[in-house]
């Protein structure tokens, strides 16, 4: 299983228009090549990983589910089309905890929470961390901020569940890509 959780500091669960992704609601356009990169191969869904997305402004998570997806295009506009309906259908319901779209639900999950409820071992992405791909394997979480820096709230929380703080690159990557060189190895390995 590939473990995904994403910390995102600029998008919040409203309404945006499709033509300003990067620009209305936060870096929605981010968000959408983060799904993308987490699930997307040729002709085909990873049905082995699960995203989590904490969106900090509002306080929700959201799930994604390979193996339950459906209607995931390359596109960053059909994914964000994806969200918005998300977003839309809990502010009309304010259910949580409901698939609102295949294998896509929405909690009120803070980190700590889905930290517990991932319930594996951490590894925590930053820029300080030490490059060691060994640490790059299957069943361990991995933990990303957005294109922002994690705060130093986000670091403690974190950093009680004793994860090993990985760099896997010596430039400064997009979370995007970090996921992507990451699914890289593990495909390398089996």
């Amino acid at each position: 299983m590939r473990i995904f959780f994403v910390i995102d500091h600029s998008v919040e669960l409203k309404d945006f228009s499709l033509n300003a992704l990067s620009s209305e609601n936060g870096r929605v356009d981010l968000v959408c090549k983060l799904i993308k990169d987490s699930f997307l191969i040729s002709n085909s869904i990873r049905k082995d990983t699960v995203l989590y997305i904490f969106f900090s402004k509002s306080k929700k998570t959201i799930m994604f589910i390979g193996n339950q997806l459906l209607y995931l295009n390359p596109d960053e506009r059909s994914i964000a089309s994806i969200l918005k309906k998300v977003f839309l259908l809990y502010l009309k319901e304010k259910i949580i905890g409901k698939e609102y779209s295949p294998g896509i639900y929405l909690y009120n999950w803070n980190i700590e929470e889905v930290l517990k409820r991932i319930n594996l071992p951490v590894v925590l992405l930053l820029e300080e961390g030490i490059m060691d791909t060994t640490k790059i394997r299957q069943n361990v979480a991995f933990v990303l901020s957005d294109h922002t820096n994690f705060s130093t709230e986000e670091i403690d929380i974190i950093k009680n569940y004793n994860p090993f703080i990985l760099k896997i690159s010596p430039y400064s990557l997009h979370t995007d890509q970090c996921i992507t060189i990451i699914h890289n190895k593990l495909d390398v390995m089996l």
